[in-house]
């Protein structure tokens, strides 16, 4: 969940750009952490996880560790200050 953000750094920094005067080297470097190899990294980051999903159990707990990550973001963005539960 948190790497296939990384994409979407990419994509917010294109629309920034377009009203705003950011650079994905300067002040729009937070959307762009891994600069021109996003597309390389993801591609490693996928051949992992396909590496470690043997099995469809395997598979399913991923995803629903992915799910559950989703959900807890979810929770902490929607919580008032220092209420969230781990």
């Amino acid at each position: 969940m948190l790497e296939g953000s990384t994409l979407g750094g990419q994509m917010l920094t294109k629309l920034l750009m377009k009203d705003l005067p950011v650079s994905p080297d300067t002040n729009a470097s937070y959307f762009n952490s891994y600069g021109a190899d996003v597309r390389e990294r993801w591609t490693e980051f996928r051949e992992m996880l396909a590496s470690q999903a043997r099995t469809g159990e395997d598979e399913r707990e991923m995803l629903a560790s992915a799910g559950e990550t989703f959900d807890r973001l979810r929770d902490w963005i929607e919580a008032p200050n220092g209420t969230v539960s781990r």
